[in-house]
């Protein structure tokens, strides 16, 4: 067994050093059969089996489809009460907060969450201004997997996500890499009466696979928001049903930006 590990590792590495633009659904057949070897004959474990998986998968998906999104970040305006700010801390703690001035869009730096527990111990009045740090700006098609080493070469946790317009539209961490790499348990979703499935639009492709026992196409998307807006070219709207192949579909809340909700269910 000890003599076989090496091959099976090796042969892995080999094919992770193809570029993912040629032969892409080869490419994926041919390491998923290795890493099935793999599990069969004890050399991997299903845990390291499924990071492999994920690692690969990674490689293409844009951060767009991971970050979150603007509407959910937690910043501060440059001249806020410090009191309101750390009022804000306890009940939204992160590591990192963006300062912007007058809008998100005119970001002045990053805040630490060290520090504004230092600026705590200040008899004088505090300030956010003397701790702000550099932004780490990023494009929104940027990829997971450059993002990575971007983090690991920059020494960064954090990176505030922009569009092509210089709108910042989310921010992304190293956690959050990190948890697409390690993967997680497919959520449990409660059914209605109908049968139907009640998510949120930013589920997993890979999830709704799994519930369902089937094999949806693949394209520049991760969740069930980024598949319904690949192939309709637009954001729904609030009661619109679709029928893709091999699972339905519809709309239960969404906005002008996003897909907020939906039900879905097996096409019989």
């Amino acid at each position: 067994m000890s003599e076989e590990k090496p091959s099976v590792l090796k042969a892995i590495k080999e094919i992770f050093k193809k570029s993912p633009q040629e032969e892409a659904r080869e490419f994926t057949e041919e390491i998923t059969e290795l890493i099935e070897e793999g599990e069969d004959k004890g050399l991997l474990s299903p845990e390291e089996g499924e990071m492999i998986i994920n690692i690969l998968e990674i490689r293409n998906i844009p951060i767009r489809e991971v970050m979150v999104p603007r509407k959910d970040i937690v910043a501060f305006e440059l001249n806020s009460d410090f009191e309101k700010i750390i009022e804000t801390v306890f009940k939204k703690p992160h590591n990192r907060y963006p300062v912007y001035e007058k809008d998100l869009d005119q970001i002045v730096g990053i805040v630490h969450l060290k520090d504004l527990f230092r600026l705590c111990k200040n008899d004088d009045a505090p300030s956010i201004k003397e701790f702000l740090r550099e932004p780490y700006i990023i494009p929104e098609n940027l990829k997971l997997i450059d993002l990575l080493t971007e983090f690991r070469r920059r020494k960064e946790q954090f990176a505030l996500v922009i569009d092509e317009s210089g709108v910042i539209v989310g921010l992304v961490t190293l956690i959050d890499l990190f948890e697409e790499i390690l993967g997680e348990e497919t959520p449990v979703f409660p059914r209605d009466q109908e049968g139907w499935y009640i998510a949120d639009g930013l589920v997993k492709i890979d999830d709704v696979e799994r519930i369902l026992k089937i094999k949806l196409p693949r394209g520049p998307y991760e969740t069930i928001s980024g598949f319904i807006i690949n192939h309709t070219g637009r954001i729904p709207e609030k009661g619109e049903r679709f029928r893709f192949d091999g699972f339905q579909v519809e709309i239960l809340s969404a906005d002008e930006r996003r897909i907020k909700k939906i039900r879905f269910r097996k096409d019989f």
